[in-house]
């Protein structure tokens, strides 16, 4: 139980112009704020947006991280390092 803020910045490799939007679920309720990046060929980090998400929780609840919608998104082989090295979650208890 407690306050937490949760934020998620998600960065990948596109084959061509493409964007990308990710965001919390629980269920199939969204939460917080969708956040999304874009770019041209193998650019990444164009126009990152991070997810927040502030909840007061009192009993246990599970979270998804979600990619609501993708365009153009390079193939895994494709993406190299981008996403593990630039990619974050962030939980902080705040009360």
């Amino acid at each position: 139980a407690g306050t937490y803020v949760m934020s998620m910045l998600f960065s990948c490799v596109f084959s061509a112009s493409g964007s990308l939007q990710f965001g919390f679920k629980v269920g199939s309720s969204f939460q917080g704020s969708v956040a999304g990046c874009g770019g041209l060929e193998n650019v990444y980090l164009n126009g990152s947006g991070v997810s927040v998400n502030t909840k007061t929780l009192t009993t246990s609840t599970s979270y998804t991280f979600n990619v609501f919608s993708a365009s153009n998104v390079a193939t895994i082989a494709n993406q190299g390092s981008k996403p593990s090295e630039q990619s974050y979650v962030l939980i902080q208890k705040m009360s």
